[in-house]
């Protein structure tokens, strides 16, 4: 059953506002609109560990929020994740409440390369609706009208 929310809040009246930022090895912090939950990722390091932190992290807020659409902004240095970490970092995420939910992940830096293709082919393998794009606009156009994956 999903939770009724007022696109208006913000914060969401249900979550304490220190709540809206979260520390791991990366800040995050999210925004609630309509039924889309946007995330900004912050952090000096990227690693497959940091990454998957987050990424919890950023499941649990799914998991209490229950948006059908995440924007995820990443402002992370450093270079993408390869190949080998992928599958392991995917199948940690199965399970954790993110596979009914489509999600854009837009990394600033602009590494739109063959590995993020590698990382979508694989997202969809592990049961994830998932593109990654290097910049939010087109982020945006897919989360709202993107063709079914």
């Amino acid at each position: 059953m999903r939770r009724s929310t007022s696109r208006s809040r913000w914060p969401p009246t249900s979550r304490a506002p220190w709540a809206e930022v979260v520390s791991t090895p990366h800040q995050l912090e999210f925004r609630s609109v309509g039924d889309e939950l946007q995330v900004v990722i912050r952090g000096s390091e990227r690693s497959p560990e940091n990454a998957l932190a987050a990424w919890v992290a950023i499941a649990s807020e799914v998991r209490v929020r229950e948006p059908r659409r995440l924007l995820a902004m990443s402002y992370v240095e450093g270079e993408p994740m390869q190949p080998e970490h992928m599958r392991g970092f995917f199948a940690s995420m199965a399970g954790l409440g993110m596979e009914g939910v489509r999600v854009a992940y837009v990394d600033m830096a602009g590494f739109k390369t063959p590995l993020m293709e590698v990382a979508e082919i694989l997202a969809s393998e592990h049961g994830f609706s998932a593109r990654v794009f290097d910049n939010r606009s087109a982020a945006e156009l897919w989360l709202r009208h993107g063709g079914a994956d």
